[in-house]
């Protein structure tokens, strides 16, 4: 590939010639507005990014899509300064290093994508400055730490993937104040603790992933309050009853419960599918399916979308 045409991302004095040939869209007023690495450049043999040597705010960027271009190095701190962004895409490339502090400063960002790099260190506090979020995907890297208290700041987000990462720690009791979330997938981490009873005030949520973590104690009987359509728990370190109350989640579609310390779990399938007669339910190792006397068919939800807002 012609390196110039992705001079924006090594060197921001190419960005006049470089928008011209890749065609990014421009406002009346001349500022570019979309930054797209396009299908025909897929087969590049890797970029390097370097950091930005121009003030990035003086093009008032609103979206920015480069996922899948085999992109290399460290997210740069001046991405910070792209004050009008609204959507940043950057998935499944080779990013590596820690998300900078610097990315509390999108105000208006709306959808970050970052799975599959190989990000590191914990999810910066800041991000809790991005009010207008509504979706988050940092799944597929090797993030760790805890889940910052402060995500509880994010009221409009409805869909955060934060899973196949090293997160540890207990799920903060703030999770509860995402009174917006649709979708919440925090599987395959370290979490412990308990499942805290304040996700039940997630009035919106549909799709719970809590599988393959070192989560104990009991179901919340509170969850049984939520509209669920998907529940996932396996694979954790989880005991005591499950709880009659998730018997009356008329909507629910899918319920893993198989590898925890669960006593009673084959009365409980028998309870669940009595209740529920479209539920998809695995207690075991073995799935124990029913939908319609037709055999089980799993229940298929949205996932993060590329799409620009």
């Amino acid at each position: 590939m012609n390196m110039n045409d992705v001079e924006f991302l090594r060197d921001m004095d190419g960005l006049t010639n470089a928008t011209e040939q890749m065609g990014w869209p421009r406002e009346q007023n001349g500022n570019i507005s979309h930054m797209t690495l396009k299908e025909s450049h897929k087969k590049d043999s890797g970029l390097r990014i370097a950091p930005f040597k121009v003030p990035l705010q003086e093009y008032r960027l609103k979206h920015v899509a480069i996922s899948q271009r085999h992109i290399s190095g460290h997210i740069p701190i001046s991405l910070g300064n792209l004050d009008m962004l609204r959507t940043f895409l950057a998935a499944d490339n080779d990013f590596i290093g820690e998300l900078p502090e610097t990315i509390g400063g999108l105000r208006h960002l709306k959808k970050l994508g970052l799975y599959k790099n190989r990000l590191t260190g914990p999810i910066p506090a800041s991000l809790s400055n991005c009010l207008n979020l509504l979706m988050v995907n940092l799944s597929e890297n090797l993030l760790s730490g805890h889940i910052p208290t402060e995500i509880g700041n994010l009221h409009k987000l409805e869909g955060a993937w934060l899973n196949n990462n090293h997160f540890d720690g207990k799920i903060p009791p703030s999770i509860g104040q995402l009174t917006s979330l649709i979708h919440l997938n925090l599987s395959h981490n370290e979490l412990s603790g308990p499942i805290p009873d304040e996700i039940a005030e997630c009035m919106s949520l549909k799709y719970l992933h809590l599988e393959h973590n070192l989560l104990t104690g009991p179901l919340p009987k509170a969850l049984g309050s939520l509209d669920l359509t998907y529940l996932n728990c396996s694979n954790n370190k989880m005991i005591g009853i499950v709880p009659n109350e998730l018997q009356t989640m008329e909507h629910l579609k899918e319920l893993h419960l198989e590898n925890n310390l669960f006593p009673g779990l084959e009365n409980a399938k028998i309870m669940f599918m009595a209740a529920i007669p479209d539920l998809y339910i695995t207690v075991s190792d073995e799935c124990y399916p029913k939908v319609r006397g037709q055999g089980g068919e799993k229940v298929e939800y949205d996932v993060f979308k590329t799409k620009m807002m």
